[in-house]
Formats: C-alpha cells, sequence, structure tokens
C-alpha cells in the first residue's frame, strides 16, 4: 500500500475525517509560513527591481548583461558544490530533528572545505571564459560571493528543518536592504562592477550571520569527532536529489551563461534584464515550496496524508499563473518600454515570450518538492534531465540566430516538458483531478483578455482591471467552490496545527 494513503479514515464529531483535519492543518502550516515568506519576498522583489531599473538605466545593456553573468555563475557554482545537499539537510532534519546538533559540526566544516576549492574552480573558470571587460577584480569579489552563498545555504536548510522560516523572512529582507541601499549609492556616484558585486556580498553576509545566531541558540554548539566517511555518506545520500538540483538550476539559468558565450554581454543584458522581471513573478510558488518540503517531508515519513492539500495548492497555483501570463501579455510592451526603455521594443517581446513559461515553472516548484519529499527524487532527476538536455540543444540554435527571443522560447518548451514528464510521474496523487475548475480558469482568462483588448487603458491601470474582470469572471463560472473558501479561511487561521 502506498504511504501516502489509508484504507479507512476515522470520522470526528463535526463529521469531517480525520485526514480532510489534517489537511486543513496541514494547508494553515504551509499558508502561513508562505505568506510570511511571500511578504518578505515581495519587500525583497520591490527593492531589486527599483534596483534593476537603475542598473539598465545606468550601465546600459553590455554591462548590466555582464554583472548579472557573473552574479549568475556564483550561484551556477554554489549550487553545483552543494549538488542537493541542502534540500537533503532539510528533508533529513525535518525528520529527525533531535539529531541536528549532532551533524552541524561535521557538516558545516565539510561545507567550509568545499568552499575553499570551489573558489579556486570558479575564479579559474572565469578567467578561462573571460571576455574583454571580465577583470580579475570582477572575478575575484564573484569568488567571494560564491563563497558566502554557498555557507549560508547549509545552515538556512538547518533553519528550514526546524520551521524557523519566520527567521528566513527576516533574513531575506535584511539581505536585500544591506545589498541594494549600498549598491544604489555605487549606481549612482561610483557606478563599476566590482563594488557591485561586493554589495550582493554583504547582503548575504547578513543572512548567513542571522542563520547560523538562531541554530546556534536553538542547538547549541557540539564539537566532537568524525571522519571523511561521514562527508561521504551525506554527499551520497544527496546524489539523487544534487542531480535534480543541478539540473533544475542549469534549466533555469544556463540561458544566460549560454546568451553570454554565444552572442555577448549586451545580448545577455537585453535576456536577463526582462528574466529579472519574470522572477519577480516566481515569488509565491516559490515562497509555497519553501513552506511545504519540510512539512511534506515530515508527513510522509510518518505516513500522514496530503494528497488533498496538494491538489488544493496545485489548483491554486495555476488560478494565478495562467492569467498573469495571459494578462500579462497584453500589457507587457507597454510595461517595459516605461520601466525599462535602455532595452527598447525588444524587451517587451522577450517578456511577453518568457510569461508562457509562467503555468509550467509554477507547477514544477510544487511537483518537484512534492516528489523530493516523497523519496521520488530519481524521478525528479529523469524529468529535470530531459528538461535541461532539451534546452540546452535547442538554445544552440536558439540562441545563435535569434539571440535572447530564442532563449526565451527555449525556456517555454524545456519547462513545459519538464513538467508534463512530472506530472506522469505523479498520476497517483490526482492533483488536476477536478477538471471544471481548471476550465473555468481558462475561461476567466480568456474573457480577461478579451476585455484588455477591447477597452485599451494605461498598463498601470490594466494590471487591477483585467484583475477584477477574471476573479468576477472566474465565481461567476464556479472555478471557486463553497470548500475552497473554507479552506482558504480555515489555511488563514492562525491557530497552529495539532
Amino acid at each position: 500500500m502506498h504511504p501516502l494513503h489509508h484504507d479507512q479514515p476515522s470520522h470526528t464529531n463535526d463529521g469531517l475525517s480525520l485526514h480532510e483535519r489534517n489537511d486543513s492543518g496541514i494547508g494553515r502550516r504551509i499558508t502561513r509560513f508562505g505568506a510570511i515568506l511571500t511578504l518578505s519576498g515581495i519587500f525583497c522583489k520591490i527593492l531589486l527591481l527599483i534596483y534593476t531599473v537603475f542598473a539598465i538605466e545606468i550601465l546600459g545593456k553590455e554591462r548590466f548583461g555582464r554583472i548579472e553573468y557573473f552574479i549568475e555563475m556564483g550561484v551556477i557554482f554554489s549550487v553545483l558544490l552543494d549538488f542537493g545537499l541542502e534540500q537533503t539537510v532539510t528533508r533529513e532534519m525535518a525528520r529527525r530533528r533531535e539529531q541536528l546538533r549532532h551533524f552541524l559540526h561535521p557538516l558545516a566544516v565539510y561545507r567550509l572545505a568545499v568552499s575553499f576549492v570551489g573558489g579556486i574552480l570558479i575564479a579559474l573558470l572565469l578567467f578561462l571564459t573571460a571576455k574583454p571587460g571580465h577583470t580579475w577584480p570582477l572575478i575575484l569579489c564573484t569568488t567571494l560571493y560564491f563563497f558566502v552563498i554557498l555557507n549560508m545555504m547549509l545552515i538556512r536548510a538547518m533553519a528550514r528543518s526546524l520551521e524557523l522560516l519566520s527567521y528566513e523572512g527576516l533574513a531575506n529582507a535584511l539581505d536585500k536592504i544591506v545589498h541594494i541601499g549600498p549598491a544604489m549609492l555605487v549606481l549612482l556616484y561610483y557606478p563599476r562592477l566590482s563594488p557591485l558585486v561586493l554589495c550582493y556580498t554583504a547582503g548575504a553576509v547578513v543572512s548567513l550571520m542571522i542563520y547560523w545566531y538562531i541554530i546556534l541558540r536553538r542547538c547549541g554548539w557540539q564539537r566532537r569527532t568524525y571522519t571523511i566517511r561521514e562527508w561521504i555518506d551525506w554527499q551520497k545520500l544527496a546524489i539523487p536529489i544534487g542531480l535534480s538540483a543541478a539540473c533544475i538550476l542549469l534549466l533555469h539559468r544556463e540561458d544566460t551563461a549560454m546568451v553570454n558565450w554565444i552572442r555577448g554581454d549586451e545580448e545577455t543584458g537585453l535576456y536577463r534584464g526582462p528574466y529579472r522581471f519574470l522572477e519577480g513573478l516566481f515569488l509565491f510558488p516559490q515562497m509555497l515550496a519553501i513552506s511545504a518540503y519540510p512539512i511534506f517531508s515530515k508527513l510522509f515519513h510518518e505516513k500522514r496524508p496530503f494528497t488533498n492539500t496538494a491538489a488544493t495548492l496545485m489548483r491554486g497555483l495555476m488560478m494565478l499563473s495562467l492569467p498573469i501570463a495571459v494578462g500579462g501579455t497584453c500589457v507587457a510592451n507597454p510595461m517595459m518600454m516605461a520601466l525599462a526603455p535602455e532595452l527598447g521594443k525588444a524587451g517587451g517581446m522577450v517578456f511577453t515570450i518568457l510569461l508562457w513559461s509562467l503555468p509550467f515553472i509554477y507547477a514544477n516548484f510544487l511537483l518537484g518538492t512534492i516528489l523530493n519529499a516523497t523519496d521520488r527524487q530519481n524521478l525528479n532527476v529523469r524529468a529535470s534531465f530531459c528538461g535541461l538536455l532539451s534546452n540546452a540543444i535547442l538554445n544552440v540554435p536558439g540562441i545563435y540566430f535569434w539571440g535572447a527571443y530564442g532563449a526565451s522560447v527555449m525556456t517555454v518548451l524545456s519547462q513545459g516538458l519538464y513538467g508534463v514528464m512530472m506530472m506522469v510521474y505523479m498520476r497517483d496523487f490526482s492533483l488536476f483531478a477536478e477538471s471544471r475548475r481548471y476550465l473555468a480558469i481558462v475561461l476567466a482568462s480568456s474573457v480577461m483578455a478579451v476585455a484588455l483588448l477591447a477597452i485599451p487603458v494605461h498598463w498601470i491601470v490594466a494590471i487591477p482591471f483585467g484583475a477584477m474582470v477574471y476573479f468576477a469572471v472566474l465565481v461567476l463560472f464556479r472555478g471557486v467552490s463553497r470548500e475552497d473558501y473554507q479552506n482558504i479561511r480555515r489555511m488563514a487561521s492562525k491557530k497552529n496545527a495539532g
């Protein structure tokens, strides 16, 4: 029997099954943590978008593309060197929290050793692939940024395993304040790329310090003897998740490196500018996945069900992502012309194409989380590798002939392939069972698009206008049920799940 299911659920006096009550409690925890991280994330994304608008205007496409390439290389290397250990530690420590103190010392030392080796490797790669303007100060500053975020990832995983997600919200906010504040001053008074990378690093240092403080306060520091074998065992355990994490990371970020290598810094700026705006729309599913992962992992380990919650969350993600893609298509060009005129009309076209990857990306965050939480990470590896391979192969002609346009189209196709494969692997969850609700979402999005095209208004007005039309039609077509309203009310409750 599958551990997520039981034969006959017990019922309580109020008529609800214990599974339904458990799902409701799970939903409250995930939604509450997701709300905390989302509010923090909205604040961070607003600061980052303000910085992005100024950076594109002051630095220009070429220099903006250059710094985006270096920051992306730092992120890529951090995930490749972590190789799944962050998610593995989150999952395993969520299941055995009492052992966290025992493993803190050897894991921290292991991560420090990997950071030094990785720092040498990334500096060497950036030097060997350097283009004009890729200076040693910029390479060294990027190496330092990589070193800090790689160490931050491990200690953040431990905080997540304890469900200390409110502290993560605080860390994210302070990270961006310390990053963006000095970065804006650098842009205005000393617009050089190396100091800007140091601003990114300063924000990451703040996050690192916060996570260490809360972990040491909760668990203390226990020095003990250990062997290299213990490091190897942890990394071997992380291999399946590491493979999928590497594939997912490259699926999202290899485009930037490939555009830079094939077409140069300027075309990278044209691609990364709109992509920065797109990343702001990842916020909710990303925070939801972060909140759900330790909870789903613990429940699966305890053989407690959460399929109803997963289906409700998936429907909610589609309810948000599809209208954003449809409505965004109607306002993308004027919005990008107003916010990033340096990119021209091409920036609006790139953003329009990228928007159609959103429904797949929203679904993929949740699908990948469930696969990893339920020990199906090998299936996640297969799906993510196919998505990555298709993206890499198609990107070569796509970027060579069409530049940023080609990279954008390939992002949609590869994210779609990745999502479809995961849906096939998770047929037993029946996440898309209520077809009538999904049909209502499609119809409401279509009516919204017709309204936006028939009544031309300024893009700032079009966004709330389109949202009102969409939700009115969604309710009319019964895309949101009475049960959904009750679930939302229960999930919004401040009471902790038992």
